[in-house]
């Protein structure tokens, strides 16, 4: 299984004619639907880590230092 996942990875990110961009909002999408189904089953841990794995692929945690609108350390006034 190991040799076909880096050959799926060799030929998805390796490719000229793949749109990255389409790429990664599709995994996006499968993420949201299993997070979805899985609040459905209230499987609270499955719901966590997909949305954890998107935060982590669409760098918007919020541990992210290059968060827009988001100050490591705020003013205090």
């Amino acid at each position: 299984m190991t040799e076909a996942h880096k050959e799926w990875m060799d030929i998805a990110f390796g490719d000229d004619n793949v749109d990255q961009r389409d790429l990664l909002f599709q995994c996006i999408a499968r993420l949201e639907r299993t997070a979805r189904k899985a609040e459905e089953a209230c499987s609270y841990a499955c719901v966590i880590g997909a949305v954890a794995q998107m935060n982590r692929m669409l760098s918007l945690g919020a541990d992210t230092r290059g968060f827009r609108g988001h100050r490591a350390h705020p003013s205090r006034n």
